[in-house]
């Protein structure tokens, strides 16, 4: 029986490629893939800082060029599984596929590992590499696992020979031999015998990852077009995929245009490097209205200490507001210039912090490189679509918004491909986010390297060329932190450098990030730890090894004012927020939940005098809570229109109250007078403090209401105890939000401490967090009564459970990539997270969303809580993307339902569930009449914000 042919592979042909939806007459030989994936390694591995990545796992100070001839042997045989029989009839049509039940090529192979074409190459293999047989299979079985997630040796089943014998229509075993031969004379090329480096466990994870890299930029038809005549010709085919792999790689960002970082604006380290890199800041560009500004001591300091070695780990302890982000980007200047690293990674704990970040770094990026040179940056986080900067030439680079896989063009009609799409490459996928050479994005897309998920690999190969800078290091939990530590541990052993940067970390985390915690009672005296430096720059050269502390200077000029905190109940924190706002004072009302900001918004409006103190963007009707649950166009409008007024040189928020929720807290360069707040941990509090009397230009500017630092501190009316043993929590997110009610109630006693009644900003940092955090006050605690002992020790066991499923969904990098097989082979109701408890369902709208900030930006989906979806019945099945029907407006918001599950969008953002139906009658409270309302004395206006928020209080009793 003649096959039928869907593509136009002639018998006795091999193909790698077939892409129907491009051109289905197009196919790309085997032979020639197989050059694409090896010369975009062997590029990698001359060219960019993952080679040395490699060598430090191996003790090496780099890789010898027979070292590297024998990895690119290897890569160039990464798919030979692909010549047995049951994968080439994919080429056919019906009955002409034959009889195989196999269609694969990596688990088909490992199952034919004792078959003898098999066995016969894997001897050839042996042989070229000086390889002993069981050294052999583990290599081996690394290089043809290159999808994602590493296979182990299989048994042979019955018939497996027959899918590699030669029949009428092909001859499996003279193409593997060709294959092997001519990748043996594309990788031996000028370097002679082949030697390959020791296979150690980490070498291999990392191999592995570097491999799949390669796999997916040579898979690129836009870098490697298909190319029928390689298979005649695959010696002159090595030579042109040489050269697309070096085009590839430079566009892409893996081995970017220039060569180093452009300190020429820079006569010398330290402050001339500072004013160069941001001179918006220090510099020329400084806006004239602004006081002239001078780097801080720990600017001073990065900026001119001694550079830290290859592996080490730097911890930056300083004050919110010192200047951390300027200086990592010093650091990572000084890093580039030196040639130590290959790129940068910013991460940050939640989407809104790497927003506010991402337009920090980018404005930094632009003065770092030689002019007309750009490098590519991301903005990568999960579920959203991500921004990538494109630069071409020494043309102005320009941001593109782009979310799906790129759809490239058809090169039967385009010959002429530019280079955009490769530009693009790194921000299509976002596996492949961590390729480009500036990477902002949430610590989630970081885990993601380190956990037993498909790709884990290319993402951790792909940022171990980069300085990982992790950001709020305090406050990711048990798990994260645990999976964090497994990351660092890879980064820091291949030659990677980290810098952790943390306002308020514990010395407890301190010492587990240094790798020096035993146990959790293993810690510093209290005594001791509450007199350590602070603020401080510490080293950590190799893990488990002591951090080695570099005090800093106190900054030039007046310290700042000591911060006046003080207990209140609500009603009392809205009335000093009302008088301070009436005032002419900047005001923030900072809401554990977002329940509570939009009860806050609702009580304030619901007045005729205090809706206008209210904060509203300018030009808009509606006047929002500030928090994060609102599509991306809006939140991005809302972050401008905030920095706008109460960031650096803004003036709108004078005499204007700012309701929100932890947003305001991180990343974000915001001034305020007067700060009301609900009772958080301490650390949480000392990061919402330090928007208070931030930008100390406008001392002198601050009305006289607000004469001293002042914040005011919601705690419960009847304090922590009623709340234990509660299963649900209390209300304003105490037991919820923040679950540890210890934590809590240590803060609050703080706070009535007589000794704290002043707080001193830096100077009081270390005690204040050790009082909390330091198990010497905990046990204090708990020996109060059998309720605190009770809590404590269930949150232990919960932080000891969250650890435990750290590790067992972590990657084991002390043993070999293929030892880890089992770890990848998990139940299919089992699902790795970066987070517990934080599990969202993407639904698909009905119809584009514009939004109410921004009526420009639309949205086609949401992001609903899991939890929130079961609770109320919905029943999701398989349904990866359902789908939401609705989406009609009744004049304040647009209605969605997915089965019974009813959510809405409007002017406070989305709202779902049972708090959909708490505010059926009261979703959108529109703005009043903003004339002519008569004036009222200033008790009535404070006595009716106090029985508006009465009214709408049981709407935020519970959950964020």
């Amino acid at each position: 029986m003649s096959s039928i042919h869907l593509y136009p592979v002639p018998a006795g042909r091999f193909w790698a490629k077939l892409h129907p939806r491009v051109n289905p007459t197009e196919w790309h030989p085997l032979i020639a893939h197989s050059a694409d994936v090896a010369a975009v390694l062997q590029h990698l591995l001359r060219r960019s800082k993952l080679s040395d990545r490699l060598a430090t796992l191996i003790g090496q100070a780099a890789l010898t060029p027979d070292q590297i001839a024998a990895l690119t042997y290897l890569a160039a045989l990464h798919d030979v599984g692909k010549v047995n029989h049951g994968f080439q009839t994919q080429a056919l049509s019906g009955a002409a596929r034959g009889p195989w039940k196999e269609r694969g090529h990596v688990t088909l192979f490992l199952q034919s590992l004792d078959c003898e074409p098999v066995d016969s190459f894997v001897s050839t293999v042996t042989q070229r590499l000086h390889l002993d047989f069981e050294d052999a299979y583990e290599v081996i079985a690394t290089v043809v696992s290159h999808h994602g997630r590493p296979h182990t040796y299989m048994d042979t089943l019955d018939g497996m020979d027959a899918y590699w014998l030669p029949n009428t229509h092909r001859d499996p075993v003279r193409e593997m031999a060709r294959l092997e031969a001519t990748a043996f004379q594309w990788a031996a090329e000028g370097a002679g015998d082949m030697m390959l480096p020791r296979f150690s466990c980490e070498f291999s994870h990392l191999f592995a990852g570097i491999l799949t890299l390669a796999d997916w930029i040579g898979s690129t038809r836009t870098a490697f077009d298909f190319a029928r005549w390689a298979d005649d010709v695959p010696e002159r085919y090595w030579r042109q995929a040489q050269k697309l792999a070096e085009r590839a790689c430079t566009q892409i960002g893996l081995t970017p245009r220039t060569t180093i970082v452009s300190l020429h604006g820079a006569t010398h380290p330290g402050v001339s490097l500072l004013r160069h890199i941001f001179s918006k800041i220090f510099g020329d560009e400084r806006p004239p209205e602004l006081p002239p500004a001078e780097p801080t001591p720990l600017q001073r300091r990065i900026a001119t200490m001694e550079l830290p070695v290859p592996g080490s780990r730097l911890l930056i302890e300083s004050e919110t507001g010192s200047g951390k982000t300027e200086a990592a980007l010093a650091l990572y200047a000084r890093l580039r210039a030196a040639g130590q690293v290959g790129g940068l990674l910013f991460a940050l704990p939640t989407r809104a912090t790497a927003y506010a970040m991402h337009k920090r770094v980018m404005s930094a990026i632009e003065t770092m490189y030689q002019p007309g040179e750009r490098p590519t940056i991301v903005l990568a986080m999960g579920g959203e679509q991500a921004f990538v900067q494109v630069t071409y030439g020494s043309q102005h680079s320009r941001e593109m918004l782009t979310g799906e896989p790129i759809t490239y063009p058809d090169p039967a009609t385009t010959r002429h491909i530019g280079d955009e799409e490769l530009v693009r490459w790194s921000s299509s996928n976002s596996k492949k986010f961590f390729a480009a050479e500036i990477v902002v994005g949430t610590l989630d897309q970081v885990l993601l390297g380190g956990l037993a998920v498909k790709h884990a690999h290319l993402r951790l190969a792909a940022f171990s060329r980069h300085l990982l800078v992790v950001d709020e290091l305090h406050s990711y939990d048990r798990y994260m932190a645990e999976v964090l530590q497994e990351v660092l541990d890879i980064h820091t052993a291949a030659g990677g450098v980290a810098l952790l940067m943390s306002a308020t970390l514990s010395d407890r985390e301190r010492l587990r990030f240094g790798g020096l915690l035993s146990s959790e009672d293993d810690q510093t005296p209290f005594a001791k730890a509450v007199t350590r430096d602070y603020p401080v720059i510490s080293v950590c050269v190799r893990s488990g090894e002591s951090w080695l502390d570099s005090d800093l200077e106190p900054a030039p000029g007046p310290p700042k004012p000591p911060l006046r905190w003080q207990l209140c109940d609500e009603d009392a924190g809205l009335r000093r927020a009302v008088r301070a706002a009436r005032g002419g004072a900047r005001v923030c009302i900072l809401r554990n939940t977002v329940k509570g900001a939009r009860a806050t918004v609702q009580a304030l409006l619901a007045d005729a005098e205090a809706r206008h103190l209210l904060w509203h963007l300018e030009g808009s009707a509606h006047t929002p809570a500030y928090h994060s649950r609102y599509t991306l166009p809006d939140r991005k409008a809302l972050d401008v229109g905030v920095l706008a007024a109460y960031g650096r040189g803004g003036t709108g928020g004078n005499g204007r109250i700012l309701v929100a929720t932890q947003v305001a807290e991180q990343s974000l360069d915001v001034d305020f007078d007067l700060l009301v707040t609900d009772l958080g941990p301490v650390d949480v509090l000392l990061q919402r403090m330090g928007r208070v009397w931030r930008h100390r230009e406008r001392d002198d500017l601050r009305p006289p209401a607000c004469g001293e630092v002042q914040v005011w501190v919601i705690e419960p009316e009847d304090g922590f105890e009623p709340l234990l043993g509660r299963d649900h929590g209390g209300p304003n997110g105490w037991g919820t939000v923040y679950e540890h009610l210890g934590f809590l109630e240590l803060t609050r006693r703080v706070i009535n401490h007589p000794e704290h009644q002043g707080v001193a900003v830096p100077g009081d940092n270390r005690r204040l967090i050790e009082s909390v955090y330091h198990v010497e006050p905990q046990w204090a605690l708990r020996g109060e009564s059998a309720a605190w002992e009770a809590h404590f020790a269930k949150n232990e066991g919960k932080a000891l459970s969250h650890e435990i499923t750290a590790k067992d969904a972590t990657i084991r990098f002390d043993e070999t990539y293929v030892a880890n097989t089992g770890r990848f082979q998990r139940d299919a109701a089992t699902t790795i997270r970066t987070r517990l408890g934080d599990d969202r369902v993407r639904v698909l709208l009905p119809q584009e969303l514009p939004g109410f900030y921004d009526p420009t930006g639309k949205v086609n989906s949401v992001d609903l809580p899991y939890e929130e979806l079961l609770r109320n019945g919905v029943s999701l099945g398989d349904l990866k993307e359902p789908c939401a029907t609705g989406g009609v407006s009744d004049g304040h918001c647009v209605r969605y339902e997915l089965q019974d599950f009813r959510f809405a969008y409007g002017p406070q953002g989305w709202v779902w569930g049972q708090d959909m139906a708490n505010r059926e009658e009261r979703f959108e409270v529109t703005d009043r009449i903003r004339e002519g309302l008569p004036e009222l004395p200033e008790h009535e206006v404070e006595q009716d914000v106090a029985n508006a928020l009465r009214a709408v209080r049981s709407d935020a009793a519970a959950g964020p």
